[in-house]
């Protein structure tokens, strides 16, 4: 089986030789333990998380296929908050929205993947920053870096960023940081709208969503901590 074969129960009988019933009790204590993972709409069997932890012990290809596997979670929390969810990865000083999924609501910022932002402005630029070394911070932002460091000391402590209004007045953002399979922070989530919608008093629930999503996409990256 490799990364991207699905099978289903009578696929890996036929594979195996093993009777419907041993192979199903297998099966199961393989998806308990998420050597397996189980696709609820097909019935379809495929690699799962820990096979990508496994995987990393051997060679660093952990951050293969993170796009891929974050979208169903970007859809989830955007579906469960109403606001738009992205994925941004660093490049440098800027930050690059890889993947977003826009919310339903008629106000909101309209984000293209593929743009580009300046790292130091935005939750999920400040999320980036906190997974990389002072010295390499400093180098990177210059004479920014007092200014910055506060912040990302903030996010390194809280693991998570609330932002209102630092890349534009009116808009605000929570964003959280996903991590590898080595513990490597790869990329950063964030759900954003009007600081209206946002900073609210469900404020407190929304960081815990947001901070669950990039949890679950961590997972599936073969991040157990």
């Amino acid at each position: 089986m490799d990364l991207k074969e699905r099978l289903n129960l009578t696929d890996v009988v036929e594979k195996t030789g093993l009777s419907a019933s041993t192979a199903h009790r297998i099966i199961r204590g393989l998806e308990r333990r998420d050597y397996l993972s189980r696709n609820e709409d097909t019935k379809r069997y495929s690699l799962g998380a820990r096979i990508a932890y496994l995987g990393s012990l051997a060679e660093n290809r952990s951050d293969d296929g993170l796009r891929e596997k974050a979208y169903e979670y970007l859809v989830k929390i955007r579906d469960q908050i109403n606001e738009s969810a992205s994925l941004y990865v660093q490049d440098g000083a800027s930050r690059i929205c890889i993947d977003r999924v826009e919310s339903e609501q008629l106000l909101r910022r309209v984000i293209t993947v593929g743009e580009r932002l300046p790292l130091p402005n935005g939750a999920t630029g400040k999320v980036l920053m906190s997974g990389m070394e002072d010295r390499e911070l400093m180098e990177l932002l210059g004479e920014d870096y007092e200014t910055v460091k506060p912040d990302v000391d903030k996010v390194r402590e809280r693991g998570y960023w609330v932002s209102n209004g630092e890349r534009e007045v009116g808009l605000s953002a929570i964003a959280a940081p996903v991590y590898n399979a080595k513990g490597k922070m790869i990329a950063a989530i964030s759900i954003s709208g009007p600081t209206a919608r946002i900073i609210d008093e469900e404020l407190a629930e929304k960081v815990q969503s947001v901070l669950e999503c990039a949890g679950d996409i961590s997972r599936q990256m073969g991040y157990f901590k």
